[in-house]
C-alpha cells in the first residue's frame, strides 16, 4: 500500500498551515486587484515554498516531484494565483537544471534562490504556441555571441524577472532543428508590455517581453546549439505534474 513518508506528511502540513494563515486571507484582494503578491512571496521565499525543485546546494528546497506536488496542491488551495507566481520560478529553472553546465547552474541559479529574485520561462509567442516550430524569436551570431531580437506572449513573472530562459532560432528554414536555448540576464534591451487581464490566476502577471538586439553571450547558451527543441519538451515533461497539482485539491480528504 502507498503511503506517504513523514518528511513528505510534515511538509505537506507545514504548506497547508502556511496556506491557512498567509494565502487564504489575502487571496481575493490579490485577485480582485490584479496586484502582485510581492509580500506574500516573500515570506513563501522565507519559509522554502518557493523554488521547489531546486537542489538545496544551488539554494532551492531541493524538493523531489512528488513532493513538489503534495506542496503546489496545498498552496494551490489557497491561491492558484500566488502558487503560480512560485511555480513559475521552478519552471523558469528547470532547463538550466536539466541541461546547464555546472558552471552554468552555479553562476545563475543561486543569486536567483538565494535573494528571492524572479525568472522566467519564454518560449510562447502569437504564432508559436503548441508549435515550437514556428517561433520567430531570432538568434543571429556575432563576435563572442547572439542577438535575440523578437516578442514572447503569455510570459508568467516577465515583468518582473531577474533572469530569463529563451527559446529563439538561429535559422528558421531548420525548423526544430534551429531552436536554441538562452540564458538572458535582465538587460536595457528587455522591456514588456502590459500585463494580460485573466479570468483568473489574477495574482499572477503575464505579460508580452520584448528583447530588442539583447547580446547573450555564447557560454550562454543551453544543451547546445539547435538542442532548443529538446530543452523546451524535457522542460514542460518534467513540469506537467506540478502545474496539473495545482487545480486538484479535494477539502474532503482532510
Amino acid at each position: 500500500m502507498f503511503t506517504l513518508t513523514p518528511e513528505q506528511l510534515a511538509i505537506q502540513k507545514m504548506a497547508r498551515e502556511f496556506t491557512e494563515k498567509e494565502l487564504m486571507p489575502v487571496a481575493a484582494k490579490y485577485d480582485e486587484q490584479e496586484a502582485f503578491p510581492a509580500a506574500v512571496i516573500q515570506k513563501m521565499w522565507e519559509t522554502g515554498l518557493v523554488n521547489f525543485t531546486v537542489p538545496e546546494e544551488l539554494g532551492g528546497a531541493g524538493l523531489d516531484t512528488l513532493t513538489t506536488c503534495l506542496v503546489t496542491e496545498e498552496l494551490g488551495r489557497g491561491c492558484a494565483g500566488i502558487t503560480t507566481v512560485a511555480a513559475a520560478n521552478s519552471l523558469a529553472l528547470y532547463p538550466i537544471l536539466i541541461s546547464g553546465t555546472e558552471e552554468q547552474k552555479q553562476k545563475f541559479i543561486p543569486p536567483i534562490c538565494k535573494t528571492g529574485k524572479f525568472a522566467a520561462f519564454c518560449l510562447t509567442e502569437p504564432n508559436a504556441g503548441s508549435d515550437a516550430a514556428s517561433v520567430a524569436t531570432s538568434a543571429k551570431q556575432v563576435e563572442g555571441g547572439y542577438v535575440l531580437n523578437g516578442s514572447k506572449c503569455f510570459i508568467t513573472n516577465g515583468d518582473v524577472a531577474d533572469l530569463y530562459v529563451v527559446f529563439a532560432t538561429v535559422d528558421k528554414s531548420k525548423g526544430l532543428k534551429g531552436l536554441t536555448a538562452f540564458i538572458v540576464p535582465k538587460s536595457d534591451g528587455i522591456t514588456t508590455g502590459k500585463k494580460e487581464i485573466k479570468l483568473g490566476i489574477r495574482a499572477s502577471s503575464t505579460v508580452v517581453v520584448n528583447f530588442d538586439n539583447v547580446l547573450v553571450p555564447e557560454e550562454n547558451i543551453l544543451g547546445g546549439v539547435g538542442q532548443g527543441f529538446k530543452v523546451a519538451m524535457q522542460t514542460l515533461d518534467t513540469s506537467r505534474p506540478m502545474i496539473g497539482s495545482l487545480t486538484v485539491y479535494d477539502d474532503w480528504v482532510f
